[in-house]
């Protein structure tokens, strides 16, 4: 099944055309969510099929599945959260991607 990618505020543009190639990728500011907590993001994907939601905010680790909800995380370690250091992690996180489950943060580190 094709994922909805939702690339949240800290991730590049790049990243989510990049993202583009394999899924349905939106991005939080398209979703006219940009500034909203993490809390007003998580509910308004709740709504959404089978959505993964790809930052880089650490914050993330320490979520608990209630607050996530029918939503997979997953959480992207990078030297930065500059399209160069991330997309280091391009291909471990187009698998995280397929294999996010709902309600879990999935954590992916760039090879370098």
């Amino acid at each position: 099944m094709r994922r909805l990618v939702v690339c949240d505020e800290c991730i590049p543009r790049g990243l989510a055309v990049l993202l583009g190639e394999d899924a349905e990728v939106l991005t939080v500011r398209k979703l006219g969510l940009a500034g909203q907590t993490d809390d007003v993001v998580l509910r308004a994907l709740q709504a959404l099929p089978s959505v993964v939601l790809v930052t880089v905010d650490r914050g993330f680790r320490w979520t608990t599945p209630a607050r996530i909800g029918r939503v997979a995380v997953v959480l992207l370690h990078a030297r930065s959260n500059q399209l160069v250091d991330l997309v280091e992690a391009l291909p471990a996180l187009r698998k995280a991607i397929h294999r996010a489950e709902p309600g879990r943060v999935m954590e992916v580190r760039a090879a370098g």
